[in-house]
């Protein structure tokens, strides 16, 4: 039962960073949402070890909301600097 927020929050989060995924790839910008989902990754595998032993499944479930909450700010900062700040590869 003490798992239970904290998996709704990172299933939460799970949703969102699948949303600026889709954005990203819809403005064909591909290599930004790998580059992103790739930093969570390498975070995760990092860490997970650690913080598991340390924590047990609970230490698990945050590691892996932190590397979510990192990927989701990578991706808005892409997503921002393409839109906004027209800095697109086709030229307007």
């Amino acid at each position: 039962m003490y798992l239970l927020l904290p998996i709704i929050v990172t299933s939460i989060l799970l949703i969102i960073m699948s949303f600026f995924s889709t954005c990203l790839i819809a403005i064909h910008k591909r290599v930004h949402s790998l580059i992103s989902m790739l930093t969570g990754v390498i975070i995760l595998s990092i860490f997970v070890t650690p913080v598991t032993k340390s924590f047990g499944m609970l230490g698990t479930v945050h590691i892996f909301s932190i590397s979510l909450g990192l990927i989701i700010f990578l991706q808005i900062l892409f997503l921002f600097k393409s839109i906004f700040l027209h800095n697109n590869d086709y030229g307007y």
